[in-house]
Parts: C-alpha cells; structure tokens; sequence
C-alpha cells in the first residue's frame, strides 16, 4: 500500500513537472 502510494505521488510530481516544463517551453517565443 504505502509502495503504491508512493509511487503514484512520485509519478503525479514528475507529470506536474513535465507539464510545467512544456508549458513553459512553449511559452518562449521561437
């Protein structure tokens, strides 16, 4: 349970990040 748990905030963050990250991205003028 607590292995699960963990993982799913684990992956939760890095999808948070990544969104961040694209969305900053495309944020910046090309």
């Amino acid at each position: 349970m607590s292995m699960t748990m963990r993982r799913t905030l684990l992956r939760s963050t890095i999808v948070a990040a990544a969104t961040t990250l694209a969305a900053a991205i495309n944020t910046l003028p090309a």
